[in-house]
């Protein structure tokens, strides 16, 4: 069964994006290990990103390279630089 992904963009809304339960599963994940305040923005180049690639290129493929290329423009690691051991 397909799934809509359909994102506003000011006061229009963007033509819907189909994809399966498990290309919709893979960015949902993606878009958890986020901090809560990039999951949106994430989720909304994620969707422009595979809308230019064109509806009859998507696939698992296409999917999973646009979810890694574009979550690491979001990725925030935490900064451990300076941080104290546990054990040590």
């Amino acid at each position: 069964m397909a799934q809509v992904i359909v994102l506003r963009k000011g006061a229009s809304v963007m033509k819907p994006l189909f994809l399966n339960e498990d290309e919709l599963t893979a960015v949902m994940t993606a878009a958890a290990a986020l901090e809560i305040r990039n999951r949106g923005p994430f989720l909304q180049a994620v969707a422009t990103a595979l809308r230019a690639q064109g509806e009859q290129s998507l696939g698992p493929g296409l999917v999973y390279r646009t979810i890694a290329s574009v979550q690491r423009q979001f990725r925030d690691p935490p900064d451990l630089t300076g941080s104290v051991a546990k054990y040590g």
